[in-house]
């Protein structure tokens, strides 16, 4: 599909007074509501939410045989420390879930589901510090389908540091704006 650009000479250079408002109207209306979608949360998630599990799931088992197979007064506290790694994953990565913004809406999905939040009902949104990969949530005014709350896993950054990921200030200055 071509892309067709609309600028200032162009508008100038149509024939028309309709035209002419017709293709203001258009360049107006693009820049209020983008014709793609941003993705904001990290190509990974998939791959953080079913995949990283179940290779933990894999490698505990395999130690834990080893160890109970090796050393048996060990084995329960391989099994218990393999428990809260998955734990843990779970609770960070399993819940997320992939973000986009269109236009004045998240899209939320989490690989089965996808509903699309006005950005009036974002209320805040906040990053985890000093955490690899990062991890944002963002806090709604109204429950979603999916919860109040909401974890995602924000696209890479370069330069991460101990800050929270400049996603979590373009949504907050998002939520202020469309309120």
């Amino acid at each position: 599909m071509a892309a067709f650009y609309l600028d200032a000479e162009r508008v100038q250079s149509a024939r028309s007074s309709h035209l002419r408002d017709f293709l203001k109207a258009a360049i107006q209306y693009a820049k209020i509501l983008p014709l793609t979608m941003q993705l904001l949360s990290s190509s990974s998630t998939y791959f953080y939410k079913f995949i990283l599990p179940v290779l933990l799931a894999v490698v505990a088992c395999v130690i834990y045989f080893r160890v109970l197979i090796e050393d048996r007064y060990n084995a329960p506290l391989v099994l218990f420390v393999s428990g809260v790694i998955l734990f843990f994953e779970y609770w960070f990565f399993g819940r997320a879930k992939k973000i986009s913004l269109d236009g004045t809406n998240l899209v939320i999905s989490n690989f089965r589901q996808e509903v699309r939040v006005p950005l009036s009902n974002l209320e805040k949104a906040s990053g985890s510090l000093g955490m690899r990969p990062d991890v944002v949530w963002l806090y709604f005014r109204q429950a979603t389908p999916f919860g109040k709350k909401i974890l995602f896993v924000p696209t890479e950054r370069e330069f991460p540091g101990f800050n929270q990921h400049p996603i979590v200030a373009m949504l907050n200055a998002k939520a202020r704006t469309h309120q």
